[in-house]
C-alpha cells in the first residue's frame, strides 16, 4: 500500500485495473497461523524474562569474578 498510496488509492487502483466492485469490504488479515503467533509470543516473553533477570540481578557476576 505504501508504494501506491493509502487505502483510497489502493481501492481506486483495484477498481480500475482489476475491475473489482467499489463496495467490497476491507478485511485486515494476519498472515501467520495460530501456532506461529503462539510461538512468537512465547519466545518474546522468554527473551524479556531473561533480559530482565540479567539486567536486575548481578548474581552470576558476583559469584564468579576475574582475578585481579
Amino acid at each position: 500500500m505504501d508504494a501506491i498510496g493509502g487505502e483510497p488509492e489502493a481501492r481506486a487502483r483495484l477498481e480500475a485495473e482489476a475491475k473489482l466492485p467499489a463496495g467490497l469490504p476491507v478485511r485486515d488479515l494476519d498472515p501467520r497461523g495460530p501456532a506461529e503467533r503462539a510461538l512468537g509470543f512465547s519466545l518474546r516473553a522468554l527473551v524479556r524474562g531473561i533480559a530482565s533477570e540479567w539486567g536486575a540481578i548481578d548474581g552470576v557476576r558476583a559469584v564468579w569474578q576475574l582475578p585481579r
